[in-house]
């Protein structure tokens, strides 16, 4: 039996606050929403039997301001939400934060509280995946001292192309004293499904850190 039967979406527009209401096929879909000359995204996930409670992933993203994650958990909380995971960040100014959450009850009605609640923000909400194996954390990866954007480009290409996925990664850029060319950098955590031989994940970064002019540091990360 599958989990999701049907899934909502729901539009607000304008200072009235109106409300479009459609329902939609299983698979997920975005509509645009204007709001004040704006406009943002909002995708919704399925309605749940109620009989059964199931896991959504809730992304909300706007201007970072403090106190935002405290509102996003208020709201989730208030309609009966068990929060199962976080990864929130800032940069330049705006937030994100993505959300495991547990519900009992319809998701539509927390989505459409976050929506309102939020309207300076971006909220999309689909059902989690459902994977037969789930991918593990193994290793972290820093590249450092990269003379061009394009370096870091092609090390998560490499990554990729060998079946293994970011956990988390991260990157920037900075110029150093008396130099006007910036360096790039990249901090990664990997992750995939299955046993992964990091001593030869390890001398191939060597190797491409040497090709490409940049520091490569691999670390296995120890199994728990």
């Amino acid at each position: 039996m599958p989990r999701c039967q049907s899934s909502r979406h729901f539009c607000v527009r304008g200072m009235a606050g109106l409300l479009a209401r459609r329902v939609a096929p299983m698979n997920m879909s975005s509509n645009l929403l204007k709001n004040g000359g704006g406009s943002r995204v909002m995708s919704f996930s399925p309605i749940l039997s109620k009989s059964m409670s199931t896991r959504v992933i809730t992304h909300v993203v706007g201007p970072d301001r403090v106190g935002i994650l405290a509102e996003v958990n208020r709201v989730i909380t208030a309609h009966g939400g068990k929060i199962h995971d976080t990864r929130a960040s800032s940069l330049g100014g705006t937030f994100a934060v993505t959300t495991e959450v547990e519900l009992e009850e319809d998701s539509s009605a927390m989505a459409f509280a976050l929506q309102t609640k939020l309207p300076d923000f971006i909220t999309c909400m689909r059902p989690e995946s459902e994977v037969e194996m789930a991918a593990a954390v193994f290793g972290r990866l820093e590249v450092t001292d990269a003379p061009a954007m394009g370096v870091i480009s092609q090390m998560t290409e490499h990554v990729s192309s060998r079946g293994i996925g970011f956990a988390t990664i991260r990157t920037s850029e900075h110029t150093e004293s008396g130099s006007s060319s910036p360096i790039f950098s990249m901090t990664a955590t990997l992750s995939a499904v299955g046993k992964v031989d990091t001593s030869w994940l390890t001398n191939e970064f060597m190797e491409l850190g040497e090709k490409l002019n940049c520091h490569v540091a691999f670390e296995k990360i120890k199994d728990d």
